[in-house]
């Protein structure tokens, strides 16, 4: 499926590369300066997290279609709101050495009850028995249930990746680091990446002159 916003074969979501190598790990760096008055929160309203979820293959066109055309604002508005909450709750969970540990209680707390609330459709494909769940798009508040399932995942299998945090400055963007040695450092070496080898170019023209 063609998703829109493709840029030299990177996803790209309202001006953001998708780099986490997880949808999981995306939908954490939705937010670009976290902690700061100007956060650069990208999940402005619902339509930007279906515009997202589509990008990441979480819904498909369909699904995007239904989602985008529905009339119950109100409950657009508080599946925003929530989706947002767990998105910043589940954050502190990647970050737990930075936070204290009742907040890291109540994140853990807030991420658990939502996960446990997951009631997937189950079937087994007839062809190859394989189990399989999903969680069908009827109305907004479905589209929570499927990101929750998202990070479900992606917290069930954490231990098998390598989970960054990026190195760059003032960037706390998490990947998977897929790289045979494990040596990668930055969330997009276009970015942070070349930042840092400029500030080392100049770091180092400075002391020649010295």
């Amino acid at each position: 499926m063609t998703r829109p916003g493709v840029k030299d074969d990177v996803l790209e979501f309202n001006g953001l590369r998708l780099v986490g190598g997880q949808p999981g790990l995306d939908l954490l760096n939705t937010v670009k300066y976290r902690g700061k008055a100007d956060n650069g929160d990208r999940f402005i309203e619902f339509s930007d997290i279906i515009k997202w979820a589509y990008l990441t293959e979480i819904i498909d066109k369909s699904e995007y279609n239904l989602l985008k055309s529905h009339r119950n604002h109100t409950q657009k508005i508080l599946t925003y709101r929530e989706i947002c909450e767990f998105r910043e709750e589940t954050r502190i969970i990647f970050d737990a050495g930075k936070s204290d540990s009742a907040r890291l209680e109540k994140a853990v707390n807030h991420v658990e009850c939502a996960i446990s609330q997951l009631r997937p459709t189950v079937q087994i494909n007839h062809q190859t028995g394989v189990l399989e769940k999903y969680y069908p798009i009827k109305q907004p508040q479905d589209l929570k249930f499927r990101i929750i399932a998202c990070i479900d995942n992606l917290l069930q299998k954490r231990a098998l990746l390598t989970i960054k945090t990026c190195s760059g400055l003032d960037c706390d963007w998490l990947f998977a680091d897929e790289t045979k040695a494990k040596r990668r450092k930055w969330c997009d070496t276009r970015t942070c990446g070349n930042l840092a080898r400029v500030r080392r170019y100049r770091t180092g023209s400075k002391h020649e002159r010295i």
